[in-house]
């Protein structure tokens, strides 16, 4: 690997207590850039949140965790990436301090803000849902400073945060693991070894193909450990500490685990996880040493083995000094002035030399870690069964209560616990930056918004055969179809009476039931488009396509907006119209095209769904009316309809027709020119309010395909 913005550092200054011997420790170049992101968070924090008043994160006095631990992060990446591992930390500190229910909530809020669909319970107007509200300022702000670096590895940052926040929402601190051997696994997971890849990758811009991912966790498996062994060597007494102030007799650590299996003290403990950790880094140096010229492996996955390496002694550093771990310690004097002060406006700096000399930047640098009941009722036995079965059919008088809502809303219960993005609840919240709606009302919304979609799902599921949703059975397949379409019409039936529930006024609830219902209609109207078509193979213009997808896709956008009006305290309220036909149109197309180009919606839906399913999507109409000459492509159309699905072979052949005739480009196209006007939208509206909303322009850079 070629070194362009780190120094070794001479091993006379420093001491690792032999943990990392074999591997050089470099520190990158720009470790003020450090400083400027992880004291931004805790000022943001502190404005946002509550007060960061001794905190203390990945900074450190002489080393710094991303300086010391990625010393080849990217300068112009340092500041950005420093800046997420401190809010980590300062989540991670919040979660810790508070029990299991509070960690959980902790950890969605994490998901909802990073778009990745995990919805929280409903939080009341208080003080929490100020720091709610003020977390996901932060991590909006966070997500358009990466996408504006490099938006393909902000968005594997994205997704691997929201895993980790999901696993850290069931963390299992609370199990007594029995053997080192199987508390490793969990601890790698719950260290955050995946979101840690994301924070190399990112902060060196390199591009691992996804099929070496698995050969990537087999060859730094050694290193992993090493690196959580560490974590939990240096971590103890802070941990230990902390559980002993909140009276818990119970510490999440690899010395607790080995003090129980081998059945020795804490000084035994730590010299056996001091002798483990030896050997792994002993192991990881062979493993870099092999792939270092083996050229069966892609360049980038050989430069995050050997980058791994200096993960190991750069948190060795680190962990020796840093005031998280050693709380005698202080930072160095920029540090605390910058953090009294402010941070300065930012830095320029040119490349390759750093702007003073390595003893000068040592005293810059800090270090940045990241770190309903279901309760069945129960039948009593039957005493003299016909003379009881007699007597409660004759006495009529008896009260007969309704049945439980368990069975009906089973099928629903079961396709809203499936993982989603929660984008309708992302636009919610983003378009009421503007509408300044009442958070109980807006949770309102959400709710009837998200019972409205799931019941349209388990429609559209069953009348489409589609076998999967969301990568798991489809509901219909696991009820059965009658009792899938019974629920999603109770769903719409019981949104509907939501719906009237929500007005504050009769004005409002007559104006907002009589604009909402034609909304509903317009719903099940396009909806009958697109089975029409499909049914009688006929093969729409680009028109009436587009016509369905207003009717269906945009209608939902248009309700959230009118519903959110109706309740709006904004003194300026101007036409959302286009910005939600647009983005309707936009959800239809790009759900189309990836249908037939996406891995990851392949894993979801399956192979090409769409063309199983006989849907006529855009690629496909540019496909038949550029190329109506191709019978081999009418026949296999005819050949579905007959057989009510594809062979996998015909749908490879429709794919090569796609690409012949540029369908897929074309389609690609037009997502490029409705994102553009999406944005044009969003500009015009933020001009009309005088604000900008930036979870929208998160959204919208999610949304590119």
């Amino acid at each position: 690997m070629e070194f362009q913005y780190s120094t070794v550092i001479d091993p006379s200054t420093y001491d690792t207590e032999g943990l990392c011997d074999g591997i050089d420790f470099r520190r990158n170049n720009f470790t003020w850039l450090e400083d400027r992101g992880a004291i931004r968070a805790q000022a943001d924090w502190t404005k946002y949140v509550s007060p960061a008043t001794g905190h203390r994160g990945v900074l450190g006095p002489q080393y710094s965790l991303l300086s010391s631990a990625i010393p080849e992060c990217s300068p112009e990446r340092l500041e950005v990436i420093s800046y997420a591992l401190e809010f980590g930390f300062l989540l991670d500190d919040v979660i810790n301090a508070t029990d299991q229910e509070q960690g959980t909530i902790e950890s969605n809020d994490m998901m909802q803000a990073f778009l990745e669909g995990v919805q929280t319970g409903k939080i009341t107007k208080n003080d929490a849902q100020t720091k709610r509200e003020g977390k996901r300022k932060i991590q909006s702000q966070l997500l358009l400073e990466m996408f504006s670096i490099d938006r393909e590895r902000a968005i594997a940052f994205v997704k691997a945060w929201a895993e980790f926040a999901e696993v850290g929402s069931g963390r299992q601190h609370h199990e007594n693991f029995a053997t080192l051997e199987e508390y490793l696994p969990y601890r790698i997971v719950d260290a955050g070894h995946a979101l840690w890849y994301t924070f190399i990758t990112f902060g060196m811009g390199l591009n691992i193909p996804q099929w070496e991912r698995e050969k990537c966790d087999e060859l730094t498996q050694s290193a992993t450990a090493a690196l959580v062994l560490q974590n939990d060597l240096f971590s103890w007494e802070q941990e230990y500490a902390t559980a002993q102030s909140n009276h818990q007799s119970h510490v999440t650590n690899a010395l607790r685990v080995l003090m129980r299996e081998h059945n020795i003290g804490i000084q035994e403990a730590q010299q056996m996880c001091r002798k483990l950790i030896k050997q792994h880094v002993s192991d990881y140096i062979q493993i870099v040493e092999n792939v270092k010229h083996n050229e069966s492996l892609s360049a980038d996955l050989r430069k995050y083995i050997e980058a791994m390496q200096y993960t190991i002694s750069g948190n060795i550093a680190w962990s020796m000094n840093c005031p998280r771990y050693h709380p005698q310690a202080s930072l160095n004097e920029t540090q605390l002035e910058w953090m009294h002060s402010g941070v300065p406006d930012k830095l320029t700096f040119s490349l390759p030399s750093p702007p003073a000399s390595p003893e000068v930047l040592g005293s810059l640098s800090p270090s940045w870690s990241v770190h309903s009941d279901s309760s069945r009722s129960s039948t009593p036995p039957l005493e003299e069964p016909i003379t009881a079965t007699k007597n409660l059919l004759m006495n009529l008088e008896l009260p007969s209560p309704p049945p439980p809502s368990e069975i009906v809303e089973a099928p629903y219960q079961y396709i809203a616990s499936l993982p989603s993005k929660g984008i309708r609840d992302k636009f919610i919240d983003a378009v009421n930056q503007w509408l300044k709606v009442p958070e109980n009302i807006v949770e309102q919304i959400k709710a009837l918004t998200n019972r409205l979609h799931q019941a349209s799902l388990l429609l559209d599921d069953f009348e489409d055969s589609s076998p999967l949703r969301r990568g798991k059975p489809a509901a219909h397949t696991i009820f059965g179809a009658p009792q899938a379409i019974n629920s999603a019409g109770y769903c719409i039936v019981k949104a509907i009476g939501e719906l009237q529930a929500l007005g504050a006024s009769q004005i409002i609830t007559s104006k907002l039931i009589l604009t909402s219902s034609d909304k509903i209609l317009s719903l099940f109207k396009g909806q009958a488009l697109d089975l029409h078509w499909t049914y009688n193979g006929i093969c729409p213009t680009p028109a009436e396509y587009i016509q369905m997808i207003d009717c269906k896709t945009g209608a939902q956008f248009d309700l959230v907006v009118d519903m959110m009006l109706a309740h709006s305290n904004a003194s300026v309220k101007p036409d959302l119209k286009k910005l939600t036909t647009l983005l309707g149109r936009y959800f239809q197309i790009a759900d189309d095209y990836k249908n037939l180009v996406s891995a990851d919606y392949r894993k979801q839906k399956g192979f090409c769904e769409d063309l199983d399913e006989g849907k006529y999507s855009l690629p496909l109409i540019h496909l038949l009316q550029s190329h109506p000459e191709n019978l081999q492509l009418r026949n296999i159309l005819s050949t579905r309809r007959a057989e009510g699905k594809m062979m996998y072979e015909q749908k490879v052949l429709v794919l090569e027709y796609l690409r012949e005739a540029e369908s897929l480009e074309y389609t690609h196209s037009v997502l490029e020119g409705l994102h553009a006007k999406i944005g044009q939208q969003i500009d015009n509206i933020e001009e009309s309010f005088g604000e900008t909303s930036i979870e929208l322009r998160v959204l919208w850079e999610l949304l590119r395909v």
